[in-house]
């Protein structure tokens, strides 16, 4: 049984390594409210959203690093991400997005959480498996570089499904099913709904959506800041100028999310940061 909802998809904008954090975080809470006034229930943000994509450059001093990260298991109470956190609890409206995550023992992520404005807190983390590119940096000196080995760690906590509380109302609870029998039959397509989360690269892998898949997903959200010209990252392709260089990417990213969605049956709304921002490195 089909529950309706509405999904906004927030582009931010090109985010510069020289935009103030407060900046990208009021555009943030803007695109929020904005789509809470157009009846969202859910808002996407892309991957690594509180800033700039970093892994662009080159950096080897740990304060200029740790400056990017979020500290601590829960960004939701880390003081440069909870204002966007607190808006979506007093709206009520639920909120996926990403974020550079340094947990309590010191280890890096790229990862992105799924927030229930009904309840106040997050639900669901995952943490960024597929890593691109590469760890240092290409020789030539205006090369587009792809750093996400240099600063992250591949992720540790699987392709988990969960329901996303609330977010459709008037949802069949299991508390309320007679029994087992009734768990089974009554209650297909009239609970919660089912989400998974991945990020980026992640789509480009059969795998990350079988496994959510196979666990009932309905929802798939999906952050990203591909970068469509980036010629040492090529390998063997030809040469190609930024304007075919970005077609080709369109066409490879709108390839993988609907086929995949389409082999597993089910619905993925995806996000970029922002196109011009992502075609050269500045």
């Amino acid at each position: 049984m089909p529950r309706k909802f509405k999904v906004a998809a927030a582009q931010v904008g090109a985010v510069h390594k020289w935009t103030p954090r407060t900046s990208t975080l009021k555009r943030l809470i803007g695109l929020l409210h904005s789509a809470h006034s157009q009846g969202a229930r859910l808002v996407v943000f892309p991957e690594c959203a509180f800033t700039t994509f970093f892994p662009r450059y080159t950096m080897s001093e740990p304060p200029e690093i740790d400056a990017w990260f979020e500290h601590g298991d829960d960004p939701s109470e880390s003081p440069n991400t909870k204002p966007l956190f607190d808006e979506a609890r007093e709206l009520g409206v639920d909120i996926y997005v990403g974020y550079a995550e340094r947990t309590s023992d010191g280890t890096s992520y790229n990862s992105c959480v799924y927030y229930s404005g009904a309840l106040g807190k997050v639900v669901s983390k995952y943490r960024k498996l597929h890593l691109p590119g590469t760890k240092d940096p290409f020789p030539e000196k205006d090369a587009v570089n792809q750093l996400e080995k240099r600063y992250f760690t591949p992720g540790d906590l699987g392709f988990r499904a969960f329901r996303a509380p609330d977010l459709v109302a008037g949802a069949l609870k299991k508390a309320g099913l007679g029994g087992k029998e009734a768990e089974t039959t009554a209650s297909v397509g009239k609970g919660d709904p089912v989400v998974g989360m991945m990020i980026c690269n992640d789509r480009r892998w059969p795998e990350a959506w079988r496994v959510l898949g196979l666990q009932g997903v309905e929802l798939v959200l999906c952050g990203f800041n591909t970068n469509s010209y980036a010629p040492q990252l090529w390998g063997s392709r030809q040469e190609m100028t930024v304007e075919e260089a970005d077609k080709e990417s369109r066409f490879h990213h709108a390839l993988t999310m609907q086929a995949n969605s389409y082999m597993n049956a089910f619905c993925r709304p995806s996000i970029l940061q922002g196109t011009d921002e992502l075609r050269r490195t500045a």
